[in-house]
């Protein structure tokens, strides 16, 4: 199946929401509220070494069914381009974490990888680290 194009919006800026409606993933209601509780922030060292980890943000084995369909639901802007993307989606490949929801602040690979890749991402990745609380 292919993947579904989306129409790419400019860059909306320092704004908490990006262009039309969509908040960015740490000024989502829901994110702020009844998700942040359930994402565990895990430090992945395999791309950046011990010295500049990213960061990796896993669902907790036992969320219940009803937080994980209501993750599923929610949108928000990625944090390049500003497009409407799904920011909770779920691990399809194989390991530890098949099947368990994760966030991604950026478009999908398969839309555009320079989103997930960028600058800003990377700054999205450590601010929602420190908004759940892990200091490096």
């Amino acid at each position: 199946m292919a993947a579904k194009k989306r129409k790419k919006r400019k860059n909306p800026g320092p704004s908490l929401f990006g262009p039309g409606d969509d908040p960015r993933i740490l000024d989502h209601p829901l994110f702020r509220g009844a998700l942040s509780k359930f994402v565990e922030v895990q430090v992945y060292d395999r791309d950046g070494g011990h010295s500049h980890p990213r960061f990796r943000f896993e669902f907790k084995p036992d969320t219940p069914d009803d937080v994980e369909r209501a993750a599923l639901e929610v949108e928000c802007a990625c944090c390049r381009c500003g497009a409407t993307i799904r920011p909770f989606r779920r691990r399809k490949t194989a390991g530890p974490g098949l099947g368990r929801l994760y966030l991604a602040v950026a478009c999908p690979h398969k839309v555009d990888p320079g989103c997930a890749r960028s600058r800003v991402a990377a700054h999205t990745y450590t601010a929602i680290a420190a908004a759940l609380g892990h200091v490096r």
